[in-house]
């Protein structure tokens, strides 16, 4: 394998300088629809039109060009910022107020000037923005759009001016804001703004020296009166933003298959050269595809980089080692069908060189590149060390398969991709779709399941994301404000904002912590009222308010804990091309963002006695305390010395690395560590017994016990490092004590993973021992809610989104006991509805404030996912649910009128299990249908040859055979031949199932060739040819109820003459009384049973046996006439209906031979004919 390229010295001659453009798209709209699609719209042909305004414009810019750096703010208004407003076709007011706020833009923009005029009855009050299609705010000719003022009147007229749009922005209705310094026109819209830097900028000083008209038109096109909506949605802008939006969509669900593929080529390509060294086993095969992942994700930040310019692709000297130029060389390859050599290795190299580039920075005593010619800081966070990825130093991939890979990120439909039009949080979820893979021994990612294919489920909404973390960080806030308003502390509000401590339990790719970073730099630069002091001299771009905020709010706020280690390194990522600037190294995240189990740990203040009382109770309290209280101090001053360490530089970065890897090898604090995992390791069958772990504990103090006296030569304490290494034990305390002295989190965000009780295995010892809303049923995020809240300070904020089938289901119970104990502040369920794309969960969302509980919460059931804003959408159809009306059997989220009526029914009622004696049965479930279960035809041919045979082939209805009153009909047939129904009729021949085939021949025959199947059941009778045992088979045989386990409503109907099986898809009830028939086919039982139960995809209902026993039912007094009258007019009008359904029947069946005698043939023969359920 060739040498990567030798780093050398670059001087100022060896290189152009940079190239300036005057337009830069900040992530507002796709750089690709700039390019490809706004030439092709008939407003670009527009040329005569583009060149007067721009002839007028310049006009302007020369007359004034000497004066406008020096005209203060208002002057530069009247003398060339209006002049141009209206060139540009604007009408527009001045200043407009809103009420009790000194918070106004300088502009309002009309559609037309009756608009303005109407709107001027309104000046000082909201509505006088009602009728405005923007808002704008303007600056003096040198002032910064991206940072606080060093100077001004006032704290506002201080305030960093893309914050001070986005306010506007979400103080009027207007969508569309514009911010202009004169020389600098910026475009925000109301969704993204609130990132401060997310934007469409177009230098207009440069476009007029350059006099080019196309690039102009990039100005004039987006910024004429035209180009703003006369109604929602309906404008240039809008369909620019619209074009943009769909290119990322389409571009993401691409992307998302070809990652897919590229980690394939790379996994391939580490194996199929024979220098690696790498065999097919199971761990070469973790350790290639967890590499493969690395490598993807160094290539995504390089692609991510590039396009935001935080790497110049423009400069003459990158530009040709850019990831950029490589994909574009390697499409041209490619699409000519160049041969790339499976020998030659000049990408990789090429690769590897660009990575040092990155990792060393431009500056570096191995580089040397002159920062004139070429400036990279040095993005070292651990992503591009070689010292922290052997691997990828030591192997390497042939050009064949990395160009491959390198493609399938580069193109889509032969187009190059533009990564600046994808989110960070949507560009995660992509990426930790991968993580739900395994590379198998032939070199496939397959799933758990043996799937291929990325289904898209893992991604959560970004409303939801931002409504969840609006709403938790929000009131803290609120709280800090208050707090330093009470205590007048000398300190800034961003202190207080600095203090706050974010987590996700399970935080993936980093999306919620991605959300709270945006939302606290927004709340930091808000309060930052004036710039950080900053050499004005300095060479060095000065960093913008909001970058700065990111970092700091990162370094300060930000944790996060996963258990999957690639999943913590995306998490990684996600913040890093969150916080990248262009003069500063990638943030230390090491000690924020860590691997671990979330939910298994030990509180250190437990580490005093084991877990079994059959191991004995020590007196290890005083002595162990003093170490716990030791090494906490020790630890907090530890981490307080690496946070106070700010990340601005390469040394820096460097040394809080060296500090934390000396914190985590300290002595003191790995011996608690290993005690922690000792006492932990009981719970997963590491047997340990009291004198050891008594030994074990008093030699803690490494100044006492320099050797500890050879512990970690045992076979139970190396069995416990192992289980902990394996299980990834994480004890809270000990991994981020600096939250703990202070009481615990402010905010608890997240998705918690979805994974079913089967899943859990042994881990459900300790949360049997651990959790209060343990139950063996239980899924996994159940557990996630009650750790959340015991990390949560006193105070603090909680959400979550998760499955609501916890209100509901039996496995729900514990936690919805225990959430009776806490305070609910809000549930937000949205039922059936597709919050996930691909994926059914019937998510809720659940804030959680950490203080007593309250009488009542808010709630709201989503009826719909087309909104506009789903706070707005909240709000609007909120209500209280009185808390105390909640039932440990089950939640509703009904409103007070709403259980007001439940609880008259049911105080008036009994319950269906009690009104009929708790005769509710689930349908016969065979455990083999295909030889049981038998057609008419089948039946008939059974029967023939044996009459006897009718008597154990009953007829068999499914759930879909089922509809409200109406007669059970159905042309399948089942051999119900129950368990003991061969002893009981053969009087216990020995030989049973020749007395089988002597007496049941013909059966015989036909169960016959499925007898080995039938014999792997594991629901089966005493022997093969019976079905399982059941108490209830004479039930079936009784006029009964039966309805079906599925529907959109109740469909009970009835077996009047009983004789009528059904499947395991259906129920039946032991009543055939019509009066209850009529009461659970009602309205009213539809309404309650919603009430009761989940509703499913699509509005249906299951019909569960757990719900329906709860139904209320009225019992009838019969000595009472005017119940009885109930009763028999209810009866009456159910006979009514069961009798017009058997004459609908009857008029099918007599239309279908009045057809066929038509016709000449049966109806059942004709090709392609299928059935009219609840018709024929």
């Amino acid at each position: 394998m060739p040498l990567p390229l030798a780093p050398q010295t670059i001087t100022h001659d060896q290189v152009k300088p940079q190239t300036f453009e005057a337009v830069n798209n900040h992530g507002l709209f796709s750089n690709h629809y700039l390019e490809t699609q706004i030439p092709k719209t008939s407003e670009w042909k527009e040329n005569e039109k583009a060149q007067i305004i721009f002839n007028k414009i310049n006009e302007y810019y020369q007359q004034k060009r000497e004066a406008l750096a020096a005209y203060k703010e208002e002057q530069l208004e009247d003398n060339f910022i209006r002049p141009v407003l209206k060139e540009l076709g604007h009408i527009f007011a001045i200043r407009g107020k809103v009420a009790e706020s000194a918070r106004v833009p300088d502009y309002a923009f009309f559609s037309s000037e009756g608009s303005r005029d109407e709107a001027y009855q309104f000046q000082g009050t909201q509505d006088f923005y009602q009728r405005a299609i923007a808002v704008g705010d303007a600056k003096a000719w040198n002032i910064s759009l991206d940072k606080s003022q060093a100077s001004g009147k006032g704290m506002w007229i201080k305030q960093n001016p893309s914050y001070q749009i986005d306010t506007y922005l979400r103080d009027t209705p207007p969508v569309w804001g514009l911010l202009t310094n004169g020389r600098l026109w910026r475009l925000y819209h109301e969704s993204t703004s609130y990132k401060l830097d997310v934007y469409y900028e177009v230098d207009l000083e440069s476009l007029l020296k350059s006099g080019d008209l196309e690039a102009f038109k990039y100005f004039y096109l987006f910024f004429r009166f035209e180009a703003f909506p006369k109604f929602p949605g309906d404008s240039f802008l809008d369909r620019a933003r619209e074009g943009s939006q769909a290119y990322a969509r389409e571009i993401g669900e691409e992307l998302r298959d070809n990652v897919y593929k590229a980690m394939q080529k790379l996994a391939e390509g580490f194996f199929a050269d024979s220098t690696n060294g790498l065999s097919r086993s199971e761990d070469d095969l973790k350790s290639v595809q967890d590499n493969s992942m690395l490598l993807l994700y160094r290539l995504l930040f390089i692609s991510y980089a590039e396009s935001r310019g935080l790497l110049d692709t423009s400069n003459r000297y990158y530009h040709g080692m850019s990831l950029q130029e490589m994909k574009k060389e390697i499409a041209t390859k490619i699409d000519t069908g160049d041969f790339l050599a499976p020998f030659s290795y000049a990408y990789w190299g090429r690769l590897n060189n660009l990575f040092d580039l990155i990792n060393e920075g431009s500056e570096s005593e191995r580089w040397r590149i002159n920062r004139e010619v070429l400036y990279i800081p040095a993005y070292n966070g651990g992503l591009f060390d070689p010292a922290r990825n052997i691997f990828l130093s030591n192997k390497h991939v042939n050009d064949s398969y990395l160009a491959q890979a390198l493609d399938l990120l580069a193109r889509s439909d032969k187009a190059m991709v533009d990564y600046s039009s994808l989110d960070i949080k949507h560009l995660g979820s992509i990426y930790e779709g991968l993580l739900e893979y395994k590379l198998t021994p032939d070199l496939s990612l397959l799933t758990d399941k043996g799937e291929r294919r990325l289904t898209g489920s893992f991604y959560t909404p970004d409303y939801i994301v931002k409504y969840i973390v609006q709403n938790t960080i929000g009131p803290v806030l609120t709280q800090k404000k208050e707090e330093w308003a009470q205590l007048l502390d000398s300190r800034k509000f961003a202190d207080y904002i600095l203090s706050i401590k974010v987590l996700d339990l399970s935080m993936g790719s980093g999306h919620f912590l991605v959300e709270a970073v945006d939302y606290l730099a927004r709340a930091l630069v808000e309060a930052w009222a004036t710039a950080r002091k900053e050499d004005a001299k300095s060479k060095e771009v000065a960093e913008h308010d909001i970058q700065w905020a990111r970092r700091e709010v990162v370094r300060k706020c930000i944790y996060g804990v996963d258990l999957n280690p690639m999943a913590v390194e995306l998490a990684k990522l996600a913040l890093w091309l969150t916080t990248a600037a262009a003069n500063k190294p990638l943030s230390f995240l090491d000690h924020h963002l860590r691997c671990g189990n979330s939910l298994v740990g030990m509180d250190l203040d437990s580490l005093i006695v084991l877990p079994s009382p059959g191991m004995g109770k020590g007196s290890l309290a005083a002595f162990f305390m003093d170490q716990r209280r030791k090494l906490i101090d020790e630890l907090l001053r530890k981490y307080g010395e690496i946070d106070s360490i700010q990340d601005d530089s390469l040394k820096a970065v460097k040394e809080k690395e060296r500090q934390f890897k000396a914190l985590m090898d300290d002595e003191r604090s790995q011996r608690i560590r290993e005690v922690a995992n000792v006492k932990l390791s009981t719970y997963f069958g590491n047997i340990v017994n009291d004198e050891d772990y008594e030994w074990m504990s008093n030699g803690i103090d490494p100044g006492l016990s320099p050797g500890w006296g050879g512990v970690r030569d045992l076979d139970w304490f190396r069995k416990a490092q192992q289980m902990a290494q394996e299980q990834r034990f994480f004890h809270w305390e000990l991994e981020f004590p600096e939250v703990f002295i202070q009481g615990g989190f402010d905010v608890i965000v997240g998705n918690p993973p979805y994974v079913r009780q089967e899943s859990l295995g042994d881990i459900k010892a300790f949360f049997n021992d651990h959790y209060q809303v343990y139950l063996g049923t239980a899924d996994l995020y159940a557990y996630f809610i009650e750790k959340g809240l015991s990390l949560l300070r006193d105070g603090g904020s909680f959400s979550y989104i998760v499955a609501n089938k916890w209100m509901r289901a039996n496995y729900g119970r514990p936690l919805r006991r225990w959430l009776k104990g806490q305070h609910i502040e809000r549930i937000i369920d949205f039922g059936d509805l597709p919050v996930f794309e691909e994926a059914t969960t019937y998510p809720c969302i659940i804030l959680i404030s950490k203080r007593p509980p309250d009488t009542s919460f808010i709630a709201t059931q989503v009826k719909t996912l087309e909104f506009t804003n789903l706070t707005k959408y909240v709000n609007e159809n909120s209500y209280t649910v009185d808390r105390t009306r909640l039932k440990d059997e089950g939640w509703s989220l009904a409103d007070t009128h709403a259980q007001d009526l439940m609880d008259k029914l049911q105080s008036q009622s009994i319950s269906l299990g009690e009104y009929v004696s708790g005769k509710i049965y689930y349908g016969i479930k065979t455990g083999l249908n295909e030889a049981f279960v038998i057609d008419a035809e089948t039946r008939n041919e059974l029967i023939a040859e044996d009459p006897k045979n009718s008597e154990i082939i009953k007829p068999f209805l499914a759930g879909r055979d089922l509809k409200r009153y109406q007669p059970p009909e159905s042309d399948t047939y089942v051999i119900a031949l129950h368990k003991g129904w061969t002893r009981e009729m053969s009087g216990g021949t020995g030989d049973a199932f020749n007395w089988l085939k002597q007496n049941y021949p013909a059966i015989t025959n036909h169960l016959e060739p499925f007898a080995e199947r039938a014999k792997k059941r594991c629901d089966q009778g005493e022997y093969w040819w019976e079905l399982r045992a059941c108490d209830y088979y004479d039930e079936f045989e009784k006029s009964k109820i039966i309805f079906p386990d599925i529907s959109l409503k109740g469909a009970f109907t009835l077996d009047e003459m009983g004789g009528v099986y059904s499947s395991n898809t259906t129920y039946i009830i032991g009543s055939s009384d019509k009066y209850l028939l009529g009461i659970l086919n009602s309205a009213l039982m539809n309404l309650c049973y919603k009430e009761l139960a989940a509703v499913y995809r699509g509005g249906y209902l299951r019909f569960f046996t757990q719900y329906v026993s709860k139904l209320p039912i009225h019992a009838i007094d019969y000595s009472d006439p005017q119940d009885k009258a109930h009763h028999d007019h209810m009866v009456s009008l159910v006979e009514q209906m069961l009798d017009l359904n058997k004459q609908r029947r009857s008029e099918a069946h007599n239309f279908l031979k009045w057809l066929e005698g038509e016709i000449g043939v049966n109806v059942q023969d004709l090709s392609g004919s299928i059935k009219a359920p609840g018709i024929l």
